[in-house]
């Protein structure tokens, strides 16, 4: 069999690369920072380093950042471990990763934002216009890979993360964008979605708050929303945009 040489790729979290980090947090804050996205498995740790354990994952499949391998090698400790990340992961279960390989240029001083807490759409925005990731990190080596163990989840999982890559990073699309947070929404805490159930939560609340009108009627006009959702919509069309206070939110 061919030898295929693993690409040694830090991955980087937000949680550790930006000083607006304290303003940000969980999987999709992650996500909007991430220039390598992909599902693979897990093939155990690598070497004996000093500052961080090693872990590779093989057979990877990139929805993201390809970096023309099938095997990458994740730095993987945390300070803090971050609620999505599962430390339970065995040699072959498989994992959706994500991460940064080096840095985004960072935002300037004067950067304004449309709202705050800043939603992940608006990050990820702001870090596309300002340019492709590929800035030398600082500081650096600091960067842990982070991934959520799929194996034991049904396709569900998988396909929430694959619809959020897609609307989110790959083809930005802010109704779709928002429509692929509903699934998690209003399921049970027993549901394997539930593991996003509040970062979802909180990311809906901050695109109502920043974006404009024409979401804000997406959202209302929408009956796969969640009913609070909608009338939390039709609030700031109310308040921000001088709708009659006689709209009430449509019957599906």
């Amino acid at each position: 069999m061919k030898y295929i040489k693993a690409t040694f790729i830090v991955l980087a979290t937000l949680l550790t690369t930006r000083s607006h980090a304290q303003e940000l947090y969980g999987f999709l804050q992650s996500v909007a920072c991430a220039d390598v996205i992909g599902i693979g498995v897990y093939g155990g740790p690598v070497g004996n380093p000093t500052l961080a354990s090693v872990d590779r994952i093989d057979n990877a499949v990139f929805w993201l950042g390809d970096p023309g391998t099938n095997s990458v090698v994740l730095t993987t400790k945390f300070f803090d471990d971050p609620f999505y990340m599962d430390s339970q992961v065995d040699i072959g279960d498989t994992v959706v990763f994500w991460g940064m390989r080096l840095g985004w240029v960072p935002f300037t001083s004067n950067t304004v934002f449309r709202g705050k807490p800043v939603s992940a759409w608006e990050w990820r925005e702001k870090q596309m216009q300002l340019g492709s990731a590929g800035q030398v990190p600082d500081p650096p080596y600091q960067f842990p890979g982070t991934w959520v163990n799929v194996t034991t989840s049904s396709l569900s999982t998988v396909s929430f993360i694959s619809n959020i890559v897609q609307s989110l990073c790959v083809s930005p699309n802010l109704n779709q964008y928002s429509e692929t947070l509903i699934p998690p929404l209003e399921v049970g805490w027993e549901s394997e979605l539930s593991l996003f159930k509040k970062d979802a939560h909180m990311e809906l609340l901050a695109l109502e708050w920043g974006e404009g009108e024409d979401f804000l009627v997406h959202v209302l006009s929408s009956p796969e929303y969640p009913r609070k959702f909608r009338g939390l919509a039709l609030s700031y069309l109310q308040d921000r945009f001088d709708w009659p206070a006689t709209n009430t939110v449509p019957v599906p």
